[in-house]
């Protein structure tokens, strides 16, 4: 019987009513879908892979080279940077120019601008410099990545964005 009791969200109340379809939130541009936790790791599993073994293969060719002379410190900052460097490159251009990594079109998700406009390179290193910057601090600095990796779990606004997300002013859609 209609009006016995509230209708809950989600139970086919239009938008004009607070209804807002899984994965959407008020604040989303154009009623664009947030993209899942596992979508978003599908993506960094992926360009993890494309960036992380070319990287690691050079980086370990450097450190090695380093290690006989400079220590482990040393070497271990050169494969760090070497590996960061590459990742946050990859990353900002591909997103600045396509929206999208590798990872990203295999998981169907994008990244766009907060107002829903098109990423743009500027926007993309400072999202991927922040992601991973940290990681070149000697045992804290992987701590700090998984931290960002997950903190748009901490995101209480809906819209499941991570603490590079509110930085560069940008969202991680669904492309479908």
């Amino acid at each position: 019987m209609p009006g016995a009791y509230p209708q809950q969200p989600g139970q086919g109340l239009p938008t004009e009513y607070g209804y807002t379809p899984y994965g959407t939130h008020p604040g989303m541009p154009g009623g664009l879908r947030v993209a899942s936790m596992g979508n978003r790791f599908v993506a960094r599993l992926v360009d993890g892979l494309i960036v992380g073994i070319p990287a690691m293969i050079v980086g370990f060719l450097l450190a090695g080279a380093i290690a006989r002379s400079g220590g482990f410190l040393v070497s271990y900052l050169v494969l760090m940077l070497v590996f960061i460097g590459c990742y946050v490159v990859y990353d900002a251009l591909m997103t600045g120019s396509q929206g999208a990594t590798v990872g990203k079109k295999v998981a169907g998700i994008r990244v766009i601008r907060v107002d829903g406009s098109p990423m743009d390179t500027g926007a993309g290193f400072t999202r991927a410099g922040i992601l991973m910057g940290a990681g070149v601090i000697p045992f804290l600095g992987g701590l700090v990545n998984l931290v960002m990796v997950l903190s748009p779990l901490f995101d209480g606004s809906g819209r499941n964005q991570g603490f590079h997300d509110k930085a560069a002013h940008t969202l991680v859609v669904s492309a479908q």
